[in-house]
């Protein structure tokens, strides 16, 4: 999957590279050239995006031992941008600079 676009409130899914270290982007920061995601080795089957949030649908069992998850988990879903409150399951907002499994 690739990404390219407005970069605030980890809504690419990526963060930047300084000096060999990770660091979120800053306000207004962009990326016209299309970037790789890479976050699993398994089927993507969807991908969703509303505003500063995106999520997308995912299939297989490669990466499961990884994510801590038992194989019963053939589907998961991955979240990252700014999350509301409430919606990650905890009381305060929230933004996920890469994409994370919703558990």
């Amino acid at each position: 999957m690739y990404s390219w676009g407005l970069m605030d409130d980890g809504r690419l899914g990526m963060k930047k590279t300084k000096k060999g270290q990770m660091k979120v982007q800053s306000k207004n920061s962009s990326t016209h050239v299309p970037q790789r995601l890479q976050f699993t080795d398994d089927h993507i089957d969807s991908i969703y995006s509303a505003g500063s949030i995106a999520y997308c649908t995912v299939s297989g069992s490669s990466d499961l031992e990884r994510l801590g998850l038992d194989s019963g988990f053939n589907t998961r879903t991955y979240i990252w941008g700014k999350c509301a409150k409430g919606l990650t399951m905890e009381r305060v907002e929230k933004v996920l600079t890469q994409p994370t499994v919703f558990k």
